[in-house]
Parts: C-alpha cells; sequence; structure tokens
C-alpha cells in the first residue's frame, strides 16, 4: 500500500455504518477496496474532509493474526509495515501447521447494511463491508411468530459479526453513539461504529510511515 493513502484510509474506516450503497466516502472506499489504492484527487478530498472535521486518527495498533483458515491473516493499521522480526516469528509459529501463505490486510474500509433479499422470506439483513458480507442472523422482516433483532444495533453486530473479525490478539468490536443534529435543523439519531481494540500488545510491533 502506498504510505501517502494511509491517513485517508484510516478516516474512511472511522466512518460509521451507512444505510445503502450510495455516497462519495462510499463510492470511494469501493474504488479502493477494488483497485488497492486512491488517486491523488481521491487522497486530497478525503484529507480535506478529515481536516474540515477536525478529526484526528488513534494510536496505530500492533499487527493482529488470524489463524483459522488456511491462509494466516494478518490485520495491519495503514501505513504500518510489521517488520522483518514479525515475519521470522509468524513463519516459525505457521509455517509446521501448514498454512498455504499469509495476507496482509485492513479493517473495513466501507460497511453498509443491506435491506433483506425478497426471497425467501426469512432473509436476513446484511453487513457489506470491504472484508466481504455478514448475513444477521436474527434479524429480518417481521412476520406471525417471528420478532427480529434490530439490524442497527451494536449489540446483534458484535454477537454475529465481531467474532468473525476478531483475532486471540485483538477483537473487533461495534458501539452505539448517538447523534444530536437539532442545532443543525436535524433531530437524533444512532451511529454504529467499527473498530479494533488489542487485547494483548505484541512484543514485536509495527513499523509506521
Amino acid at each position: 500500500m502506498d504510505a501517502r493513502n494511509a491517513l485517508a484510509i484510516r478516516f474512511l474506516q472511522s466512518r460509521p455504518i451507512q444505510i445503502g450503497t450510495s455516497g462519495f466516502l462510499f463510492s470511494v472506499a469501493q474504488d479502493l477496496d477494488n483497485r488497492g489504492s486512491l488517486s491523488k484527487g481521491q487522497r486530497e478530498s478525503i484529507e480535506s474532509i478529515a481536516a474540515k472535521s477536525n478529526w484526528q486518527p488513534g494510536p496505530a495498533l500492533p499487527p493482529s493474526v488470524d489463524g483459522r483458515g488456511e491462509r494466516v491473516i494478518v490485520y495491519v493499521t495503514p501505513g504500518c509495515h510489521p517488520g522483518n522480526d514479525f515475519m521470522v516469528e509468524l513463519g516459525e509459529r505457521y509455517k509446521p501447521l501448514g498454512k498455504i501463505g499469509v495476507r496482509f490486510v485492513h479493517d473495513p474500509v466501507f460497511m453498509a447494511m443491506l435491506d433483506p433479499a425478497p426471497l425467501p422470506l426469512d432473509a436476513p439483513y446484511r453487513l457489506f463491508t470491504s472484508r466481504g458480507a455478514f448475513p444477521l442472523t436474527g434479524t429480518g422482516w417481521a412476520r406471525a411468530g417471528f420478532k427480529p433483532r434490530h439490524a442497527e444495533s451494536a449489540d446483534t453486530l458484535n454477537d454475529v459479526v465481531s467474532p468473525l473479525l476478531s483475532t486471540p490478539d485483538s477483537e473487533y468490536r461495534f458501539r452505539n453513539h448517538l447523534i444530536d443534529g437539532s442545532k443543525r435543523g436535524g433531530g437524533r439519531t444512532w451511529w454504529v461504529f467499527g473498530e479494533r481494540q488489542a487485547n494483548a500488545i505484541r512484543k514485536v510491533g509495527s513499523k509506521c510511515a
């Protein structure tokens, strides 16, 4: 990844889950996911939005390793590289287990809530992200004998999605945040944000740009 894009990518990761897939930031995030990079214009536009909102990135997290699949997944903070010592440790730990390789990824750069599919009738809501689409078990349209869970809720997302994005040394958690738009002529609404939290600091950390 081009280190110049790190700030813009981290800003995209900090955005709340949105309803549907429209809007400038979402289109840029999807373009980033498809191409693996941002254009100079896209990067500067996002950095300008971040500056106007007085947004600042939090501290970089150490690399987080998910070894549950055939391929080892390593979550890294944009702009950071795990470093040679980490790579040596990773090889020593997972090569004997027969893993087919290592893939370095970022946490989701976009998240959108999608309505249930028309069929089947018990289809759930889905959380569409750059790390995949996650059916939200227990959600869907209310019907006789079925009272669905609220899809746009941190509780639901932490039950269903968090375990899939978490690792033994970190947890991807969702949180509800009340936004009061009354001063701008709007109302009060709940937004849902997702972020990774380290639950064990690794001895070998990242080198960040």
